[in-house]
């Protein structure tokens, strides 16, 4: 992961309860919000962040869930007005000037997106019920419909995280389902993990799945094989986790008190 990537999540924690689904684009971080749309920070200086503006509110009032690859980001949300009428839809934006966002193309779809990952030119989108449904972006940045998959659970969809040809879908209430989307028409999933807890958030690393859960225990998952995952370490903070990630064999984690840094390789956590 670059550096630039890493301030992602310390935005995050700065306001968690405002931004979610952080972005880095050049000198510009994209944040998604419940109340603003999409907001725009200058990062030019990572010490001194500072709201450059808010995306076209006229097209996004809120927006919930985003993923950007190369010049383009798929951003979930919606308007106000309109969510009694199913007013979600699914956005690419045109991010090649970080400053100045266009809009390529709109979708309207009937839930509300919990969580985007793009792969190539095929967009995964996480709803509220754990229904991940997949898009294709055309050449003329249309999205059209692949296929689905409901996966049966009781749990609240955190985040899809995708690697090659599997998927990683994580649920409040501690679980982890794996996923076969080497066909994104037809995902499908392999198996479940427990991670014996509630989850805040999941980030993959090479092999390495490092989970931290709502209570503070980190818990580190070896899924070089994703069919046959295994746990090879865990420690715990002293208050409870919200976001983790890790940056130059160093694990950063942020609680509801601080940032904790742990040193890799997992061997060495205690």
């Amino acid at each position: 992961m670059s550096q630039k990537a890493s301030r992602d999540r310390r935005l995050a924690c700065i306001y968690p309860d405002l931004y979610q689904n952080p972005m880095v684009i050049d000198q510009h971080l994209y944040a998604t919000s419940m109340f603003s749309g999409v907001s725009l920070f200058d990062i030019s200086d990572p010490m001194a962040l500072s709201l450059h503006s808010n995306y076209d509110q006229s097209v996004l009032e809120f927006a919930s869930a985003s993923a950007v690859s190369q010049n383009k980001a798929v951003v979930g949300g919606g308007l106000f007005f309109e969510i009694n009428n199913s007013g979600f839809s699914l956005n690419i934006l045109n991010v090649e000037l970080s400053a100045d966002p266009v809009l390529l193309s709109q979708l309207a779809i009937s839930y509300q997106p919990q969580d985007i990952a793009i792969k190539d030119d095929v967009v995964f989108v996480l709803g509220s019920e754990n229904d991940l449904d997949t898009y294709r972006i055309s050449s003329t940045n249309e999205l059209s419909e692949l296929g689905s998959l409901v996966v049966p659970t009781d749990n609240f969809p955190l985040e899809i995280i995708l690697s090659g040809q599997y998927g990683y879908l994580s649920q409040t209430g501690g679980l982890i389902s794996v996923l076969d989307i080497s066909d994104p028409s037809s995902p499908f999933e392999i198996l479940s993990i427990d991670a014996q807890g509630a989850i805040a958030d999941i980030h993959l690393s090479d092999n390495l799945m490092f989970i931290a859960g709502q209570a503070g225990n980190i818990q580190v998952l070896d899924v070089e094989n994703p069919e046959v995952p295994e746990f090879v370490g865990n420690f715990h903070t002293s208050s409870k986790a919200r976001a983790i990630t890790v940056l130059n064999n160093k694990v950063f984690i942020a609680t509801m008190d601080e940032v904790l840094i742990s040193e890799l390789p997992v061997e060495s956590v205690p």
